[in-house]
């Protein structure tokens, strides 16, 4: 009895840990979800979300808690209303909350965020 517990014992102890798995985040501003292939549309010309959604989680129904770039992304980022974060205008930056790449980070994770517009980058706190 006490051999097969130490050998238990010795298995778990040097197993490797399973790394954490891949996590992408894209967001679109302005995008209608229903001219995606992925969403149904059969004349779209999206093969590469096509593909991202076929392989990830694809969310059926989204809605935000602000309608402007800068807040929604913050809250999006972070887990907290407008009210809570301080941005609430486009372009506005964060005065608190943790992000997701913050939270992320401290988990062993390596982010990256890569922006098209000036009003979702560092200088709001999306970085």
């Amino acid at each position: 009895m006490l051999r097969a517990s130490w050998t238990l014992l010795l298995a778990v102890g040097c197993s490797q840990p399973e790394p954490p798995p891949d996590l992408v985040i894209v967001t679109v501003d302005t995008l209608r979800a229903d001219r995606l292939g992925a969403y149904g549309h059969a004349a779209a010309q999206t093969p590469n979300v096509d593909a991202l959604a076929a392989r990830g989680v694809r969310f059926d129904q989204a809605t935000t808690t602000f309608p402007r770039t800068t807040p929604a992304l913050a809250s999006l980022l972070t887990g907290l209303e407008p009210s809570r974060h301080g941005s609430r205008e486009v372009g506005q930056p964060m005065t608190a909350g943790v992000s997701l790449a913050e939270l992320l980070g401290a988990r062993g994770y390596g982010t990256v965020a890569v922006s098209a517009t000036r009003v979702a980058s560092a200088k709001q706190g999306l970085a």
